[in-house]
C-alpha cells in the first residue's frame, strides 16, 4: 500500500513540478531573464546577502557555476557585490533596487497566472490546495537542511 501511495506521489509531483517550472519560464521570457538568475534573485531576496559558497550550496550548483551567475547578475545590474568587513577574503553578494522591482513584477505575473490556474476550484477546494502545497513547501525545507 505504502509503495502505491509514494508511486502516485512521485506521479503527481514531478508533474506539478514539471508544469511550475514551465509557468515560471513563461514569466521570465518576457524580461529574457534566464530562470536560474531568477532562483538566484529569489534567493537573496530571502537571505539578503550571500557569498558564491552560499549561493553554490542552496541552489545546489557547481561554485564554478554559482560564480557566473553571479557575475552575469553583477553585469546586469541585478546584484551587487561587496568586500566582507569582517573577513576581507569573503565577497558578499545582495540584490539591488533594480532587482527588488523586477521580482516585484515577476510576483504580479505569477499571481496573475496562478489565479487562473485556480479559477475553476471552489473557495474551500482553494484552501485545501494552498494548504497542501504550504505542507509541501515545509516538508522539503525540512528535507534539504539535513
Amino acid at each position: 500500500m505504502a509503495d502505491h501511495l509514494e508511486q502516485r506521489f512521485l506521479l503527481a509531483f514531478s508533474s506539478a513540478m514539471h508544469s511550475i517550472h514551465n509557468l515560471a519560464a513563461k514569466v521570465m521570457k518576457h524580461d529574457d531573464i534566464p530562470f536560474a538568475q531568477y532562483r538566484l534573485l529569489m534567493l537573496l531576496r530571502e537571505k539578503k546577502q550571500l557569498t558564491i559558497t552560499d549561493i553554490s550550496s542552496m541552489l545546489s550548483i557547481a561554485q564554478s557555476t554559482a560564480s557566473e551567475l553571479a557575475a552575469r547578475a553583477v553585469e546586469s545590474g541585478l546584484i551587487s557585490k561587496t568586500g566582507d568587513a569582517v573577513d576581507r577574503r569573503r565577497t558578499l553578494f545582495t540584490l539591488t533596487q533594480k532587482a527588488a522591482l523586477l521580482l516585484n513584477k515577476k510576483k504580479r505575473q505569477m499571481v496573475n497566472i496562478y489565479s487562473a490556474v485556480l479559477d475553476p476550484l471552489c473557495e474551500q477546494e482553494r484552501v485545501e490546495l494552498v494548504n497542501a502545497f504550504e505542507t509541501i513547501a515545509a516538508l522539503l525545507k525540512l528535507n534539504h537542511l539535513k
